[in-house]
């Protein structure tokens, strides 16, 4: 079984998580032993990968899939134990939500995506204790199956068109549902009460699945049969809703649950730069020959980690659960906010932090022309990549705005650290006596 560690360290999260589910209260201590137990266990797996044993696929892209996968959930339990603070159900949350992105990093069959796939529905549906399945979830579950049973046929229906290719139709839209992310985004919701932290297992990490789930599925289908015009509406559309959804919103939590589906159509543009190198496999034809840019095989799994660092940074240090815990808690929330404005910046993609590199990147590789004319032997410029990387840009530039918003007015409620006030206490006015202090 390939990529098995990553597996079941998946399986373990996850029943961990379904574990505390039936806990009344958090158990820090439970937590932090998890945690370095998975800090080892992560280590362990990426030295025996350095040194070749034979743990890890041989395909290079799913091992770094894997690696990235990792250092999430990693970052995430980190999180929670240490600035989380929440309940002992939304520690499972968290919990379940790390182990089913680490099955999904290796997904490489149809068997573990629908076992991944029926474990993201019922922790979506039965997740939260304020909201019921609806019959929609259970016809999305339903189709999702439905879509993935699709991919076993290699029957050519339309055209272009496959069972295959019509199996991800039927995917894509019930995954997004499930998620809350296609067709319409809606808020993940969630007990304001709780850190903001808390959101990484109901929002983040759910949404990062899509990304891994839908590049799976994307190379067990034919290049020429893949569903690009699917495939660029559902990357563009639901982030322009999202931010025009909070473009008047001032809810931190609000703002934070709607920039996830930044990394979802990130990770679409990713794919659509896969199929192309999978579909031209000639040298000139590539993004690979075009140095320095980076191939959507590179370029997915660090668009992933560079975003839950940015995310995570930010829910950090926009918590208020420790502040009135502290008992001189000023340098240290100056600190941490302060973190959070370099967190939420780099989510709007502002140069030089990292959320503006690699937004330049995968824009600059979605427009530069790949194919040659047949009769001058120059590359083309096609319509169709310009139109939707600016459509693209375009919706990345609308999510950015209230990001940015919310970093300055995150800024500007730094409070400078000041000296703490005099003891001196003026003995006269207490005692009531005249006292005069020329007579000293």
């Amino acid at each position: 079984m390939e990529n098995w560690p990553a597996a079941l360290l998946g399986i373990v999260l996850y029943a961990v998580g379904l574990l505390f589910r039936r806990s009344t209260k958090a158990n820090f201590r439970v937590v932090g032993g998890l945690f370095v137990l998975q800090l080892f266990y992560s280590v362990s797996i990426w030295g025996l990968g350095r040194t070749g044993y034979d743990l890890v696929s041989s395909d290079p892209f799913t091992t770094s899939l894997q690696s990235a996968a990792l250092f999430i959930a990693l970052a995430a339990v980190g999180c929670v134990w240490l600035f989380g603070k929440a309940d002992s159900r939304a520690n499972s949350t968290s919990f379940m939500a790390c182990g089913l992105l680490l099955w999904f990093a290796v997904a490489t069959s149809l068997e573990r995506l629908a076992v991944g796939f029926v474990g993201l529905a019922l922790l979506q549906m039965f997740g939260s204790s304020n909201v019921r399945p609806t019959v929609a979830d259970w016809l999305s579950l339903v189709l999702g199956c439905l879509g993935l049973a699709m991919f076993r046929q290699q029957v050519v229906l339309v055209g272009p068109l496959t069972e295959q290719s019509l199996g991800l139709v039927l995917f894509l839209p019930s995954l997004g549902w499930l998620i809350r992310w296609f067709p319409v985004p809606r808020f993940v919701g969630g007990d304001s009460n709780q850190p903001l932290i808390s959101q990484v297992g109901t929002a983040l990490l759910p949404r990062l699945i899509i990304p891994l789930a839908l590049v799976h599925l994307v190379r067990l289908i034919e290049p020429s049969a893949v569903p690009l015009p699917l495939l660029m509406p559902a990357a563009i559309i639901p982030l322009t809703l999202a931010a025009v959804r909070i473009r008047k919103s001032a809810s931190a939590r609000d703002i934070l649950d709607m920039a996830t589906l930044i990394p979802v159509a990130a990770g679409i543009g990713a794919i659509r730069l896969i199929v192309w190198d999978t579909s031209h496999q000639h040298p000139d034809y590539t993004l690979a020959s075009a140095t320095p840019l980076l191939t959507g095989e590179q370029l997915l799994p660090a668009v992933l980690v560079m975003f839950s660092a940015a995310w995570m940074v930010s829910a950090v240090g926009l918590s208020d659960a420790t502040e009135q815990n502290e008992p001189s808690p000023t340098w240290l929330q100056s600190g941490r906010r302060l973190l959070a404005c370099l967190g939420l910046l780099s989510l709007a993609g502002i140069p030089p932090l990292p959320g503006y590199w690699w937004r330049l990147t995968l824009l600059t590789g979605l427009t530069i022309p790949h194919s040659r004319s047949n009769l001058t032997r120059l590359y083309d410029v096609q319509p169709g990549e310009f139109i939707f990387c600016g459509l693209l840009a375009g919706s990345f530039c609308l999510m950015a705005w209230p990001l940015v918003r919310l970093a300055v007015t995150t800024f500007q409620s730094l409070e400078p650290i000041s000296p703490p006030a005099s003891s001196n206490i003026d003995i006269s006015r207490q005692s009531g006596d005249n006292w005069d202090p020329t007579t000293v």
